[in-house]
């Protein structure tokens, strides 16, 4: 799992996560006194919609630079670098909230098995990630790009993203003792604005690939990715990027 997060550029090009997690924040229905945990707060703007319901809560990322940039900006609110599979808390909150996290972590099992032991009984998680599908007209151009410039050693270094079905999903979730009340699957088109839409998502998702390629090596894979997706995905009179999103939303109860 990444955790040099580059938080400028996610709050400055990729407010579109914590945008669409708001929805996420009304379905989590908190309530006053209740305790919450933000699990993969990032720069910690839904953690604050969260706390403006009156419930106490804590937000937690395993980038230190996302912690960082989320306690300058909330100041009042509770932050703290950790990894969601080893949480340290026992039956310790009401409820469980994360919002675009969980594909970036393949040990689902010691993910849930850390959920549900921080969870007080009767406890709920809410939680919407990447489901199968997701971004995947991204993932393949971004293969082909680094296997047509035989950049192998990039290849390698593409994230491991977990996108599970909904019958995946919510059989690790029943192995673990909570019960699931809602599962969605559905496609959601998120528009990337600008022309560098594209490039600024790469950069901020794939960094160890791009990271370790010079500027002369992104700008060629950038421009074969570009040319293959640019009729498909570009839409030249809203200048967006439409990026092929599929989203996977769970409620489950402890």
């Amino acid at each position: 799992m990444n955790t040099n997060w580059n938080s400028t550029l996610y709050d400055e090009h990729h407010h579109f996560v914590s945008d669409y997690g708001q929805s996420l924040v009304t379905l989590l229905q908190s309530q006053k006194g209740e305790h919450i945990l933000d699990l993969g707060c990032g720069t910690g703007d839904l953690t604050q919609k969260i706390a403006e319901t009156g419930a106490i809560v804590k937000g937690v990322d395993h980038s230190p630079s996302m912690i960082q940039k989320a306690a300058s900006k909330y100041p009042n609110l509770t932050f703290e670098v950790g990894h969601a599979c080893q949480l340290e808390d026992v039956s310790t909150y009401d409820a469980i909230f994360s919002n675009a996290v969980f594909h970036w972590i393949q040990e689902q099992d010691s993910l849930t098995s850390s959920i549900a032991k921080a969870m007080k009984t009767n406890g709920r998680l809410v939680v919407e990630f990447g489901g199968k599908g997701n971004v995947e007209k991204l993932r393949e151009a971004l293969s082909e790009a680094l296997e047509h410039f035989e950049l192998l050693e990039q290849k390698n270094k593409l994230p491991d993203w977990y996108f599970p079905s909904v019958s995946e999903y919510t059989t690790v979730l029943e192995a673990h003792q909570l019960t699931v009340t809602f599962a969605k699957l559905y496609h959601r088109v998120t528009p990337l604005i600008g022309e560098d839409g594209l490039r600024n998502w790469y950069k901020m998702f794939t960094p160890a690939v791009f990271d370790s390629l010079d500027l002369e090596q992104q700008e060629f894979v950038f421009s074969y990715i570009e040319k293959k997706l640019k009729n498909s995905l570009y839409d030249t009179v809203q200048n967006v990027w439409n990026i092929d999103y599929v989203r996977l939303l769970v409620i489950a109860f402890k």
